[in-house]
Protein backbone atom coordinates (compact mmCIF):
# COMPACT_ATOMS: atom_id res chain seq x y z
CA UNK A 1 0.00 0.00 0.00
CA UNK A 2 1.49 3.16 -1.11
CA UNK A 3 1.72 5.81 1.73
CA UNK A 4 0.26 10.01 0.22
CA UNK A 5 2.92 12.04 -0.48
CA UNK A 6 4.27 14.87 0.97
CA UNK A 7 6.03 18.00 0.20
CA UNK A 8 9.89 18.48 0.63
CA UNK A 9 11.53 21.69 0.55
CA UNK A 10 14.80 22.15 -1.04
CA UNK A 11 16.60 23.36 2.20
CA UNK A 12 14.74 20.08 3.93
CA UNK A 13 16.63 18.30 1.46
CA UNK A 14 20.18 19.79 1.83
CA UNK A 15 19.21 19.18 5.49
CA UNK A 16 18.86 15.55 4.92
CA UNK A 17 21.78 14.94 2.96
CA UNK A 18 23.83 17.15 5.43
CA UNK A 19 23.07 14.63 8.25
CA UNK A 20 23.18 11.45 5.77
CA UNK A 21 26.77 12.95 5.43
CA UNK A 22 27.76 13.27 9.14
CA UNK A 23 26.36 9.12 9.50
CA UNK A 24 28.64 8.26 7.04
CA UNK A 25 31.41 10.23 8.38
CA UNK A 26 31.19 9.12 12.08
CA UNK A 27 29.77 5.49 11.30
CA UNK A 28 32.83 4.78 8.38
CA UNK A 29 30.12 3.75 6.04
CA UNK A 30 30.83 3.11 2.31
CA UNK A 31 27.07 4.62 1.69
CA UNK A 32 23.83 6.17 3.15
CA UNK A 33 20.83 5.92 1.44
CA UNK A 34 17.04 7.45 2.96
CA UNK A 35 14.43 6.04 1.31
CA UNK A 36 10.62 5.79 1.79
CA UNK A 37 8.13 2.67 2.85
CA UNK A 38 7.46 2.87 -1.44
CA UNK A 39 10.56 1.80 -2.38
CA UNK A 40 11.61 5.31 -3.40
CA UNK A 41 15.12 6.70 -2.84
CA UNK A 42 15.07 10.47 -1.26
CA UNK A 43 18.70 10.79 -0.98
CA UNK A 44 21.75 8.83 -0.75
CA UNK A 45 25.25 10.05 0.12
CA UNK A 46 28.75 8.20 -0.12
CA UNK A 47 30.76 5.36 -2.75
CA UNK A 48 28.22 4.64 -5.25
CA UNK A 49 30.67 2.59 -7.34
CA UNK A 50 28.45 0.69 -9.87
CA UNK A 51 26.14 0.05 -7.40
CA UNK A 52 21.73 0.51 -8.69
CA UNK A 53 20.79 2.80 -5.46
CA UNK A 54 17.43 2.51 -6.83
CA UNK A 55 17.37 -1.46 -6.92
CA UNK A 56 18.59 -1.59 -3.53
CA UNK A 57 15.68 1.18 -2.44
CA UNK A 58 13.32 -0.65 -3.69
CA UNK A 59 14.45 -4.03 -2.73
CA UNK A 60 15.14 -2.59 1.27
CA UNK A 61 11.52 -1.63 1.19
CA UNK A 62 10.57 -4.89 0.20
CA UNK A 63 12.68 -6.60 2.74
CA UNK A 64 11.37 -4.31 5.20
CA UNK A 65 7.81 -5.27 4.01
CA UNK A 66 8.15 -9.06 4.33
CA UNK A 67 9.80 -8.83 7.73
CA UNK A 68 7.11 -6.94 8.57
CA UNK A 69 4.82 -10.02 8.52
CA UNK A 70 6.85 -12.05 10.64
CA UNK A 71 6.51 -9.23 13.16
CA UNK A 72 2.55 -9.58 13.32
CA UNK A 73 2.68 -12.92 13.11
CA UNK A 74 4.13 -12.85 16.25
CA UNK A 75 2.90 -10.03 17.90
CA UNK A 76 5.21 -6.94 17.05
CA UNK A 77 4.17 -4.14 15.03
CA UNK A 78 7.34 -4.41 13.01
CA UNK A 79 11.00 -4.93 13.57
CA UNK A 80 12.72 -1.37 14.26
CA UNK A 81 15.98 -2.48 12.58
CA UNK A 82 17.31 -5.36 10.00
CA UNK A 83 20.43 -6.09 9.79
CA UNK A 84 22.66 -8.44 6.90
CA UNK A 85 25.98 -9.16 7.34
CA UNK A 86 28.33 -10.73 4.51
CA UNK A 87 31.69 -11.54 3.81
CA UNK A 88 32.93 -8.28 2.24
CA UNK A 89 30.04 -5.76 2.55
CA UNK A 90 26.88 -5.60 5.10
CA UNK A 91 23.59 -3.33 5.17
CA UNK A 92 21.57 -2.06 8.25
CA UNK A 93 18.17 -0.86 7.81
CA UNK A 94 16.84 1.58 10.66
CA UNK A 95 12.71 1.68 10.05
CA UNK A 96 11.92 5.80 10.77
CA UNK A 97 8.40 5.70 10.74
CA UNK A 98 7.63 6.39 7.05
CA UNK A 99 11.50 6.58 5.86
CA UNK A 100 13.97 3.32 6.07
CA UNK A 101 17.41 4.50 6.85
CA UNK A 102 20.17 2.00 4.57
CA UNK A 103 23.69 2.06 5.37
CA UNK A 104 25.91 0.16 3.47
CA UNK A 105 29.66 -0.57 5.21
CA UNK A 106 32.54 -2.70 4.99
CA UNK A 107 35.02 -3.76 7.44
CA UNK A 108 36.44 0.00 7.78
CA UNK A 109 33.53 -0.16 10.01
CA UNK A 110 31.56 -2.88 12.33
CA UNK A 111 27.81 -3.42 13.29
CA UNK A 112 27.79 -2.37 16.30
CA UNK A 113 29.69 1.37 15.45
CA UNK A 114 26.88 1.06 12.86
CA UNK A 115 23.81 0.66 14.44
CA UNK A 116 25.16 2.89 17.54
CA UNK A 117 25.48 5.80 15.12
CA UNK A 118 21.97 4.77 13.03
CA UNK A 119 20.12 5.28 16.43
CA UNK A 120 21.82 8.61 17.14
CA UNK A 121 20.97 10.34 13.64
CA UNK A 122 17.60 8.45 13.51
CA UNK A 123 16.10 10.84 16.06
CA UNK A 124 17.28 13.36 14.61
CA UNK A 125 15.78 12.26 11.34
CA UNK A 126 12.27 11.44 13.34
CA UNK A 127 11.67 15.19 13.95
CA UNK A 128 12.84 16.38 10.33
CA UNK A 129 9.85 14.48 8.97
CA UNK A 130 7.41 15.36 11.80
CA UNK A 131 8.43 19.17 10.76
CA UNK A 132 7.85 17.85 6.92
CA UNK A 133 4.56 16.23 7.67
CA UNK A 134 3.24 19.73 9.43
CA UNK A 135 4.73 21.93 6.56
CA UNK A 136 3.43 19.34 3.75
CA UNK A 137 -0.22 19.68 6.17
CA UNK A 138 0.30 23.41 5.90
CA UNK A 139 1.08 23.57 2.19
CA UNK A 140 -1.91 21.91 1.45
CA UNK A 141 -0.42 20.54 -1.26
CA UNK A 142 0.49 16.74 -2.31
CA UNK A 143 4.13 16.39 -3.75
CA UNK A 144 6.33 12.81 -3.69
CA UNK A 145 9.37 12.76 -1.50
CA UNK A 146 11.77 12.90 -4.98
CA UNK A 147 10.67 12.84 -8.16
CA UNK A 148 12.91 9.79 -10.01
CA UNK A 149 12.50 10.27 -13.69
CA UNK A 150 13.00 6.81 -15.91
CA UNK A 151 14.96 9.48 -18.73
CA UNK A 152 18.12 10.20 -17.26
CA UNK A 153 19.47 13.42 -19.58
CA UNK A 154 22.99 13.19 -18.65
CA UNK A 155 23.76 9.60 -19.59
CA UNK A 156 20.99 9.92 -22.21
CA UNK A 157 19.53 7.06 -21.02
CA UNK A 158 16.01 5.08 -20.58
CA UNK A 159 15.91 2.69 -17.58
CA UNK A 160 13.19 0.25 -18.42
CA UNK A 161 11.98 -2.60 -15.48
CA UNK A 162 11.36 -5.88 -16.17
CA UNK A 163 10.29 -8.36 -13.44
CA UNK A 164 10.10 -12.45 -13.92
CA UNK A 165 7.45 -13.86 -12.00
CA UNK A 166 5.95 -17.43 -11.51
CA UNK A 167 5.43 -19.90 -8.95
CA UNK A 168 8.37 -21.13 -6.33
CA UNK A 169 11.54 -22.69 -7.96
CA UNK A 170 10.11 -22.46 -11.53
CA UNK A 171 13.13 -21.04 -13.37
CA UNK A 172 13.22 -17.19 -12.65
CA UNK A 173 16.27 -17.30 -11.27
CA UNK A 174 17.79 -19.36 -13.75
CA UNK A 175 16.78 -17.15 -16.10
CA UNK A 176 18.38 -14.22 -15.28
CA UNK A 177 21.69 -16.46 -13.87
CA UNK A 178 21.52 -17.18 -17.96
CA UNK A 179 21.27 -13.57 -19.03
CA UNK A 180 23.42 -12.48 -16.54
CA UNK A 181 26.45 -14.76 -17.80
CA UNK A 182 25.68 -14.76 -21.44
CA UNK A 183 26.11 -10.55 -21.84
CA UNK A 184 29.47 -8.85 -21.95
CA UNK A 185 30.93 -7.37 -18.83
CA UNK A 186 31.07 -3.81 -20.49
CA UNK A 187 27.04 -3.97 -21.07
CA UNK A 188 26.21 -4.73 -17.80
CA UNK A 189 26.21 -4.19 -13.61
CA UNK A 190 26.65 -6.23 -10.94
CA UNK A 191 24.15 -9.21 -9.94
CA UNK A 192 22.43 -8.57 -6.64
CA UNK A 193 21.24 -11.65 -5.32
CA UNK A 194 18.96 -11.76 -1.81
CA UNK A 195 18.83 -15.51 -0.61
CA UNK A 196 16.29 -16.81 1.22
CA UNK A 197 16.04 -20.82 2.87
CA UNK A 198 13.83 -21.59 -0.47
CA UNK A 199 14.10 -18.89 -2.95
CA UNK A 200 16.21 -15.78 -4.39
CA UNK A 201 15.51 -12.25 -5.32
CA UNK A 202 18.15 -11.27 -7.84
CA UNK A 203 18.68 -8.42 -9.73
CA UNK A 204 21.07 -6.45 -12.82
CA UNK A 205 20.32 -4.33 -15.38
CA UNK A 206 22.33 -4.43 -18.32
CA UNK A 207 21.86 -2.08 -22.16
CA UNK A 208 21.45 -4.50 -25.23
CA UNK A 209 23.37 -2.48 -27.82
CA UNK A 210 21.54 -4.22 -30.40
CA UNK A 211 17.85 -2.86 -29.63
CA UNK A 212 19.08 0.18 -30.64
CA UNK A 213 17.74 4.13 -29.36
CA UNK A 214 14.45 5.33 -28.19
CA UNK A 215 14.22 9.09 -30.06
CA UNK A 216 18.30 9.35 -29.26
CA UNK A 217 18.33 7.34 -25.69
CA UNK A 218 19.46 4.45 -25.11
CA UNK A 219 18.05 1.28 -23.37
CA UNK A 220 18.75 -0.20 -19.83
CA UNK A 221 16.66 -2.87 -18.76
CA UNK A 222 16.67 -3.77 -14.56
CA UNK A 223 15.73 -7.10 -14.32
CA UNK A 224 14.07 -8.66 -11.17
CA UNK A 225 12.68 -11.77 -10.38
CA UNK A 226 10.62 -12.37 -7.37
CA UNK A 227 10.49 -14.33 -4.87
CA UNK A 228 7.68 -16.98 -5.62
CA UNK A 229 6.99 -18.55 -2.21
CA UNK A 230 3.63 -17.79 -0.69
CA UNK A 231 5.16 -16.59 2.11
CA UNK A 232 7.06 -13.58 0.75
CA UNK A 233 3.69 -12.11 -0.94
CA UNK A 234 4.73 -8.22 0.60
CA UNK A 235 8.33 -8.64 -1.65
CA UNK A 236 6.49 -9.87 -4.78
CA UNK A 237 3.79 -6.83 -4.40
CA UNK A 238 6.60 -4.10 -3.81
CA UNK A 239 9.11 -5.40 -6.53
CA UNK A 240 6.31 -5.03 -9.32
CA UNK A 241 5.76 -0.84 -8.84
CA UNK A 242 7.34 0.60 -11.52
CA UNK A 243 7.28 -2.28 -13.57
CA UNK A 244 7.37 -1.97 -17.41
CA UNK A 245 7.34 -5.56 -18.73
CA UNK A 246 6.31 -8.60 -16.85
CA UNK A 247 7.61 -12.04 -17.77
CA UNK A 248 5.15 -15.43 -16.61
CA UNK A 249 7.54 -18.35 -16.42
CA UNK A 250 5.70 -21.46 -15.99
CA UNK A 251 6.72 -25.00 -14.57
CA UNK A 252 5.85 -27.35 -17.12
CA UNK A 253 5.76 -30.35 -14.99
CA UNK A 254 2.09 -31.45 -14.16
CA UNK A 255 2.09 -31.59 -10.37
CA UNK A 256 3.27 -27.68 -10.38
CA UNK A 257 -0.25 -26.63 -12.35
CA UNK A 258 -1.96 -25.55 -9.35
CA UNK A 259 0.75 -23.51 -8.62
CA UNK A 260 1.41 -21.87 -11.60
CA UNK A 261 -2.48 -21.17 -11.96
CA UNK A 262 -2.47 -19.14 -8.38
CA UNK A 263 0.80 -17.62 -8.82
CA UNK A 264 -0.86 -16.10 -12.05
CA UNK A 265 -3.90 -14.83 -9.85
CA UNK A 266 -1.51 -13.23 -7.60
CA UNK A 267 0.38 -11.30 -10.41
CA UNK A 268 -2.71 -10.06 -11.81
CA UNK A 269 -4.25 -9.01 -7.83
CA UNK A 270 -0.50 -7.36 -7.46
CA UNK A 271 -0.43 -5.46 -10.80
CA UNK A 272 -4.30 -3.99 -9.24
CA UNK A 273 -2.41 -2.17 -6.19
CA UNK A 274 -0.70 -0.18 -8.50
CA UNK A 275 -3.69 0.34 -11.04
CA UNK A 276 -2.10 -2.00 -13.68
CA UNK A 277 -3.86 -4.37 -16.11
CA UNK A 278 -2.11 -7.14 -16.99
CA UNK A 279 -3.76 -7.54 -20.74
CA UNK A 280 -2.27 -3.86 -21.68
CA UNK A 281 1.26 -4.43 -20.27
CA UNK A 282 4.11 -5.69 -22.09
CA UNK A 283 4.09 -9.71 -21.05
CA UNK A 284 5.30 -13.05 -21.97
CA UNK A 285 4.31 -16.06 -21.12
CA UNK A 286 7.18 -18.62 -20.64
CA UNK A 287 6.65 -22.59 -20.73
CA UNK A 288 10.00 -23.99 -18.67
CA UNK A 289 11.54 -27.22 -17.93
CA UNK A 290 10.29 -28.48 -21.26
CA UNK A 291 12.45 -31.89 -21.26
CA UNK A 292 11.13 -33.05 -18.00
CA UNK A 293 9.43 -36.62 -18.52
CA UNK A 294 6.46 -35.07 -16.54
CA UNK A 295 5.95 -31.64 -18.76
CA UNK A 296 2.54 -31.02 -19.66
CA UNK A 297 1.80 -30.66 -23.92
CA UNK A 298 2.44 -27.24 -24.18
CA UNK A 299 -0.91 -26.69 -26.60
CA UNK A 300 -2.52 -28.09 -22.84
CA UNK A 301 -0.76 -25.53 -20.78
CA UNK A 302 -0.76 -22.60 -22.93
CA UNK A 303 -4.76 -22.77 -22.83
CA UNK A 304 -4.66 -22.79 -19.17
CA UNK A 305 -2.22 -19.77 -18.75
CA UNK A 306 -3.12 -17.36 -21.60
CA UNK A 307 -4.32 -14.54 -20.90
CA UNK A 308 -4.44 -12.62 -24.29
CA UNK A 309 -2.11 -12.97 -27.68
CA UNK A 310 0.72 -12.66 -25.25
CA UNK A 311 4.04 -13.93 -26.80
CA UNK A 312 4.40 -18.07 -25.42
CA UNK A 313 8.43 -19.51 -25.49
CA UNK A 314 9.27 -22.80 -24.96
CA UNK A 315 12.07 -22.73 -22.61
CA UNK A 316 14.51 -25.09 -20.99
CA UNK A 317 16.23 -22.40 -18.95
CA UNK A 318 18.61 -24.55 -17.14
CA UNK A 319 20.17 -25.13 -20.44
CA UNK A 320 19.23 -21.93 -21.82
CA UNK A 321 16.75 -22.82 -24.43
CA UNK A 322 14.06 -20.08 -25.15
CA UNK A 323 16.17 -17.31 -22.19
CA UNK A 324 16.94 -15.08 -24.96
CA UNK A 325 13.64 -15.50 -27.12
CA UNK A 326 11.60 -14.74 -23.83
CA UNK A 327 13.85 -11.60 -23.16
CA UNK A 328 13.42 -10.46 -26.81
CA UNK A 329 10.07 -10.95 -26.48
CA UNK A 330 9.35 -8.72 -23.77
CA UNK A 331 11.99 -6.20 -24.78
CA UNK A 332 10.52 -5.55 -28.11
CA UNK A 333 7.32 -4.90 -26.41
CA UNK A 334 8.45 -2.67 -23.58
CA UNK A 335 10.36 -0.57 -26.44
CA UNK A 336 7.33 -0.12 -28.39
CA UNK A 337 4.93 1.15 -26.09
CA UNK A 338 8.11 3.46 -25.10
CA UNK A 339 8.31 5.05 -28.64
CA UNK A 340 4.65 5.16 -28.65
CA UNK A 341 4.84 7.35 -25.80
Amino acid sequence: MTHSSIVMRETRYHQIKAVLARLRLDSSARLVVLVDKDGQQIAVHGELGDLDTTSLASLAAGNVAATGGMAKLIGEKEFPTLSHEGEKESIHISVIGRVLLVVVFDDRSSLGLVKLRSKQISHELATTFAEIERESAAAGVSLPFSEITDENYASREINCKIVYYGPGLCGKTTNLQFIYDSTAAQAKGKLISLATETDRTLFFDFMPLELGTVRGFKTRFHLYTVPGQVFYEASRKLILKGVDGVVFVADSQEERMDANIESLYNLEENLRVYSYDLMKLPYVLQLNKRDLPTAIPSTDLAAELLRKDEPVVEAVAATGVGVFDTLKAIAKQVLTELRKS
